[in-house]
């Protein structure tokens, strides 16, 4: 099955406003919220925060996350500087599984109680991001506000 994510910058639209779902001023989702719908964030303007922001899409109905435990998810992260998409499991047609506790605080705090089967935003500042420091090549500026689509299809 192929899988197309769109981001959309400058004055791009997903579609008519009654498809999409504003999630903050400047960042739109589509509707359709089915974990076997590809998300497609429609980004028009900087976006920053100074606190993590949790929006439930879907949610789910199996066991709740603990920092503990492994997870098996598909995900893409959008750089809220420049509405360019710098990572995507759903691009690669490969769920990533990771524990928990290694990676950013971000993920650990916002996905922390999520049950599996649901579909999460996450808005995550820089401070529990990468800060002044991301990744060298990853594509993510410096002090940037990242914000990921995650569904989480199992606990590992």
């Amino acid at each position: 099955m192929a899988l197309v994510l769109t981001a959309c910058s400058g004055n791009g639209t997903v579609g008519d406003s009654e498809m999409t779902l504003e999630l903050l001023p400047g960042l739109t989702i589509n509707k359709d919220m089915s974990l076997d719908s590809t998300p497609i964030l429609n980004w028009s303007g900087k976006i920053e925060t100074s606190d993590l922001q949790v929006i439930d899409l879907v949610d789910g109905s199996g066991a709740e996350v603990k920092i503990s435990d492994t997870l098996l998810v598909n995900y893409l992260g959008l750089g809220g500087g420049t509405g360019q998409i710098f990572d995507s499991s759903f691009a690669r047609g490969e769920p990533a599984d990771f524990p928990l506790s290694a990676v950013i605080s971000g993920w650990q705090t916002g996905l922390t109680g999520m049950k599996s089967g649901g579909r999460r935003i996450l808005i995550i500042p820089a401070s529990q991001a990468y800060g002044n420091n991301p990744p060298p090549g990853s594509g993510i500026l410096p002090g940037e506000t990242l914000v990921f689509v995650v569904d989480l299809l199992d606990i590992l």
